[in-house]
């Protein structure tokens, strides 16, 4: 007989072995327990890694399925969205086809709704999720700059002075530094200081950070081949062109790639006047489970650092109350409203027209500039 239910503490090395065994599998040679300790790690907190996990579990067999739905705080400049990456789905090799993950994942959905979430994130193939109301989300942009670039754009930048150090996790003054760097930018998700080291190393990476003459010129995450910035943070303009100068001449790269969120504007703007290569893409799959809010805050946001024009919709999402959005003067807003005005759309309809960064058919005609938000969480705080 099959279970659907919560993980329980007693479970946490099985939980770990059962992924592990999943995934090595399918030819992936993570190994949970070390390359994601911010939840599977030793020093991890087994009743929360417990009560973020549903299972399916076979009486006489054991684990059969397993999806973790990892809680965090998306903080914006217009508030605070919660938020579940969704994230470990694994169903055994011999347990597939069997209908595991349509029990688990509509109700790790509903649960997340009913404990005030709003947005639900993952990473996967499109159409796979898009059954469960995935889309995808975010828009992305990476950067490649090559050894040219460096000499004919940065040839005058002084960056001999640069000193890069590697953040261990007992390295709390290196710790704090680069935490206080993310704590100013624009979007961000919960990350104590106490584990940020923790969290920028999930998935075999490093966190490495960025001085001149004592001062904090930055802090990047990079993959362990050091030719990726899957994170930056820089005090200026000018320091990040020292740090691309410097990382190139300090680790011997042939290319560097870098990515910045969407509202990342200066810096994405910035490096694009040199890169040798600028490209787009959604960064994950999205599901609003509170469009609402979600509207209003991330447009808000997403106003203080691009062009929103003025403009009025109203929405009938299925299953949710009926609302305007509006802008005036760049303040968003949004009030109750009657169902005859409003645009009739699924949830899943919803989610594509606030979240997919491209052209699709049957797109409904909107404000240019509202959509899509800034939906998406950077390396370090998924799962």
């Amino acid at each position: 007989m099959i279970t659907y239910r919560k993980a329980r503490p007693e479970e946490f090395e099985a939980m770990a072995s059962f992924a592990n065994m999943v995934f090595n599998h399918k030819g992936d040679p993570i190994q949970f327990h070390r390359d994601l300790t911010k939840v599977y790690g030793p020093g991890a907190d087994r009743r929360f890694a417990a009560d973020m996990h549903t299972l399916a579990v076979d009486d006489a067999l054991g684990i059969r399925a397993m999806i973790g739905a990892l809680p965090n705080v998306m903080h914006t400049q217009a508030g605070d969205l919660g938020v579940r990456y969704i994230g470990t789905v694994s169903v055994h090799p011999q347990a597939r086809g069997e209908g595991h993950m349509k029990a688990i994942l509509p109700a790790v959905l509903k649960e997340a709704r009913e404990q005030g979430a709003d947005i639900a994130l993952l990473g996967g193939q499109r159409q796979r999720y898009g059954y469960f109301g995935f889309v995808p989300s975010g828009t992305v942009w990476t950067m490649t700059v090559i050894p040219a670039n460096v000499r004919h754009a940065l040839g005058g930048v002084r960056a001999e002075d640069v000193a890069w150090r590697r953040v261990e996790r007992a390295d709390r003054e290196g710790a704090h530094a680069a935490a206080q760097l993310h704590a100013k930018g624009r979007i961000r998700f919960d990350r104590p200081e106490d584990r940020f080291v923790e969290i920028c190393e999930s998935y075999a990476k490093e966190l490495w950070l960025a001085e001149r003459g004592g001062d904090v010129q930055g802090y990047v995450v990079t993959d362990r081949a050091k030719g990726e910035w899957l994170e930056v943070a820089a005090v200026d303009a000018d320091a990040l062109d020292a740090m691309v100068k410097s990382w190139f001449s300090r680790h011997g790269v042939g290319t560097l790639q870098i990515t910045f969120p969407d509202w990342q504007a200066e810096d994405r703007l910035h490096v694009a006047r040199y890169a040798e290569d600028v490209s787009m893409a959604p960064g994950a799959c999205a599901c609003i489970l509170d469009p609402r809010r979600v509207a209003r805050t991330l447009l808000a946001a997403k106003a203080g650092y691009a062009p929103v024009e003025d403009g009025a919709l109203a929405f009938d999402v299925e299953g949710f109350e009926p609302f305007r959005l509006t802008v005036e003067g760049g303040a968003v807003g949004t009030a109750s409203c009657g169902v005859g005005e409003c645009m009739k759309l699924s949830a899943f309809e919803m989610s594509m027209l606030l979240c997919c960064p491209y052209p699709y058919e049957g797109r409904p005609e909107v404000p240019k500039t509202w959509f899509p938000l800034p939906v998406w969480a950077q390396g370090p705080d998924t799962f």
